[in-house]
């Protein structure tokens, strides 16, 4: 059984990063999607 886990963020974070983002052209749903991905996994491989 897959353990479910809530990943959250911080509300002033999550605009900074944005900001961040926008500033050096990432596409933050590209990352952010990647990341998540990372995190997920990592956390079902344990």
């Amino acid at each position: 059984m897959l353990k479910k886990k809530t990943y959250s963020i911080d509300a002033k974070v999550a605009k900074d990063f944005e900001e961040y983002c926008n500033r050096n052209s990432i596409n933050m749903s590209k990352w952010l999607q990647n990341r998540m991905s990372e995190l997920i996994l990592n956390d079902y491989k344990k």
